[in-house]
């Protein structure tokens, strides 16, 4: 079993993200999962070595983010990024974001639950 290497609860996320990368812009890039640590990002076909430094541009909540982060580790699939400083504020409007969800009594969906914590 792989020793847990983070000190925050992922939540997860599916949002379009744009990577800067050796002063280009990587396409298709999507945020599928969130920490105030860092982020996972799925890419098409690209592969980063881990330390490749990026900087992430992120649209949300009316506003724009730009973090720069570090690949921790990658495959085929995605790539896991370590910001270089937390972003608290950016994973606190995500979860502020899920708990405005609205929810018919008595079902509870993923995201809501996620957000409060009830799923992994």
């Amino acid at each position: 079993m792989p020793v847990e290497r983070r000190y925050s609860k992922r939540i997860r996320v599916d949002y379009e993200v744009e990577l800067g990368y050796r002063g280009r812009r990587l396409p298709n890039a999507k945020a599928r999962n969130l920490s105030p640590e860092g982020i996972y990002i799925a890419l098409d076909n690209l592969t980063l070595p881990s330390g490749t430094l990026l900087e992430l541009e992120i649209r949300r909540w009316g506003r724009e983010w730009f973090v720069p982060a570090i690949v921790v580790h990658g495959d085929s699939r995605g790539v896991g990024l370590m910001f270089r400083e937390p972003q608290p504020v950016l994973y606190q409007n995500e979860l502020q974001a899920r708990s405005c969800v609205s929810v018919r009594p008595g079902v509870v969906d993923a995201a809501s639950a996620t957000a409060r914590g009830a799923v992994e």
